[in-house]
């Protein structure tokens, strides 16, 4: 089923090519052009994004962000806006907003936050979600206005029209403020016979529940049902452990929040890992809060738990990349400067060549440029797994834009270590790719032939095209790979050797992820070699002799292989359908 999109912006030619370009990708996209229209829309869940242009001069757009998000906190909204102040954005995230872009919108840019906001709004189980609308402190209708209050729609009605009730009417509907309404509830408890701790329960995000000293659920809110993926009837009378652990015994004392409580009259926090119905970890906070009576002697305890997954996964993973930052930089950075320091004293230099200070100057370049290169690699790493590493493509020359620009990034280090690049390009010299990003593709490749390499070799770099296929390769003899290896070498943090070897292990990886950004692919290949033939995967598949033939001991090579498609297929049916769109608008 189509994705419903809609659109609310005064900019006509920006809507019209936004629309156009969505609905050839398949989705169902409108229009909305007042604030009544978007509401009704939004409170009916018949959108699954929404593109807002917010201005700085229109101010009753940001003000419809917060009542949106009470409305259907789950509905992704890409923001647009050619105010490209701090203040702005600012304001915009704070109010919860998926995506926030800035004008001239990037089609390319507003189809991929479109992609991953519908991957996020989908996994979240809509369809209960839909069944309990309303659940948090948000913008109520009518119905669930009178559902709540346990009062009839026709006295709310009446309430609202004089003014008794707090609410706005847009068009022909009323809307009231769950907060505003547990207010006003307040102070006309004693006229309707409803529970109002349960309504205070049910206005709070977080998961509550009410335990007693047995440590059985006796009340909860929606959210404690939805964030364990549980129905009521399953809960109230439970265990906590239970639901919340999906655990046959209960925590250990030391570690029980609740009896911890009920034991120190207190409250208390502590972090709890539960699993979900699909046996995922989920990192909470848990906190008891003592619930006392008239006597100050605890009755219940108020069981809160907040899911800081998210938050636990990139605390580790930071912690994790400082500790592994400074361990690489930490040999990297300190021969840089001690050669550096050593040519600055003007006493020392004197005392050597020419040459050696040559050596020093291209050592401190060769570690300055892996760190150059293991901080761009991780940044496109971490990209590439958060779904925000963009390929803009664009028609290139190989030669002159790729090729040529790389390997003269390398000219100090190849000198260093005696080793050539010979480049042959058979075939178109253009490509349709990302230039910035095949160039960090070879880059990482012409990185790796030279560090494995054999000194005093040529490096061969060649491009060819056929069959619609680009293929870029990097040969180079040297250690080789052994076969069992050549899938792995692509996988995060894996490197050929560790022998005397500095370096990340994510060079190849990195690889793989931008041929896979491409639309295509990378593969290794290693073996043995005499004077560029024969070529074998064993040293026992040689041609006998061979080995003996002319003095020559075969070589171990690596090769790896860069293969896209050229674009030129996909070029053709774009025009092909911009020109039958055309033709279809003369007629």
């Amino acid at each position: 089923m189509p994705a419903n999109v809609a659109i609310m912006d005064d900019d006509q030619p920006s809507v019209a090519r936004i629309m156009k370009s969505l609905q050839r990708d398949g989705y169902v996209v409108e229009r909305i052009n007042n604030p009544e229209k978007l509401m009704q829309e939004v409170n009916s869940d018949r959108i699954d994004v929404l593109i807002l242009n917010v201005e700085a001069t229109g101010r009753h757009r940001r003000e419809l962000l917060p009542m949106i998000k009470r409305a259907n906190r789950l509905l992704p909204i890409i923001v647009t806006s050619s105010d490209d102040s701090i203040e702005l954005a600012t304001r915009v995230r704070e109010q919860g907003v998926f995506y926030f872009s800035l004008k001239p919108i990037d089609i390319a840019e507003i189809k991929l936050a479109l992609k991953n906001a519908l991957n996020r709004r989908y996994t979240r189980h809509r369809e209960k979600v839909n069944k309990v609308p309303c659940k948090d402190d948000s913008i109520l209708t009518l119905a669930a206005a009178s559902a709540m209050l346990n009062v009839s729609k026709a006295t709310v009605s009446m309430y609202a029209r004089r003014g008794e009730l707090p609410a706005k009417k847009i068009g022909r509907m009323w809307y009231f403020s769950r907060s505003q309404l547990l207010e006003w509830f307040k102070l006309h408890a004693t006229q309707h016979q409803i529970d109002f701790g349960t309504l205070i329960l049910e206005t709070m995000d977080e998961g509550v529940a009410i335990l007693d000293r047995s440590l059985k659920i006796q009340s909860c809110n929606t959210s404690y049902l939805t964030s364990h993926d549980v129905s009521r009837e399953n809960v109230i009378g439970e265990y906590c452990y239970r639901v919340s652990r999906r655990s046959l015994k209960p925590c250990d004392e030391s570690i029980c929040p609740v009896r911890q409580c009920y034991k120190k009259k207190q409250p208390v926090k502590c972090m709890h890992v539960n699993f979900d119905s699909d046996g995922n970890e989920h990192y909470c906070d848990v906190i008891a809060l003592p619930v006392k009576n008239k006597r100050g002697r605890i009755t219940q305890v108020l069981e809160i738990v907040r899911d800081n997954t998210e938050m636990y996964n990139t605390t580790k993973h930071l912690n994790w990349m400082m500790g592994f930052f400074v361990h690489e930089c930490k040999g990297t950075l300190g021969t840089a400067m001690m050669g550096i320091s050593a040519l600055t004293n003007a006493r020392f230099a004197r005392t050597i060549g020419v040459q050696k200070r040559n050596e020093m100057l291209l050592s401190a370049l060769s570690s300055l440029k892996l760190l150059y290169d293991m901080i761009r690699n991780y940044i496109i790493s971490y990209k590439g797994e958060q779904g925000t590493l963009v390929c803009q493509t664009k028609q290139c020359h190989v030669e002159k834009d790729i090729i040529d620009a790389t390997v003269r990034e390398f000219h100090a280090i190849l000198k260093h270590k005696h080793m050539t690049v010979k480049t042959t390009i058979q075939g178109k010299k253009t490509m349709d790719c990302d230039p910035d990003l095949i160039r960090i593709a070879l880059s990482n490749l012409i990185n790796n032939a030279i560090k494995y390499g054999t000194s005093n070799t040529e490096i061969q770099c060649v491009y060819r095209t056929s069959n619609g296929m680009c293929e870029l390769s990097v040969f180079n003899e040297g250690i080789g790979i052994d076969q069992d290896k050549l899938e792995d070498i692509f996988e995060k943090y894996v490197r050929f050797s560790t022998v005397g070897m500095s370096g990340t292990g994510l060079g190849l990886h990195v690889v793989r992820i931008i041929a896979e950004q491409h639309k295509g692919s990378v593969r290794a290949e290693s073996g043995y070699v005499i004077d560029n033939t024969p070529v074998v995967s064993h040293r026992s598949d040689m041609r006998p002799g061979a080995e003996k033939a002319g003095n020559k001991r075969p070589k171990r090579f690596a090769r790896f292989v860069f293969v896209v498609p050229s674009g030129t297929h996909r070029r053709r049916k774009e025009v092909h359908h911009e020109q039958q769109e055309e033709n279809f608008a003369r007629r």
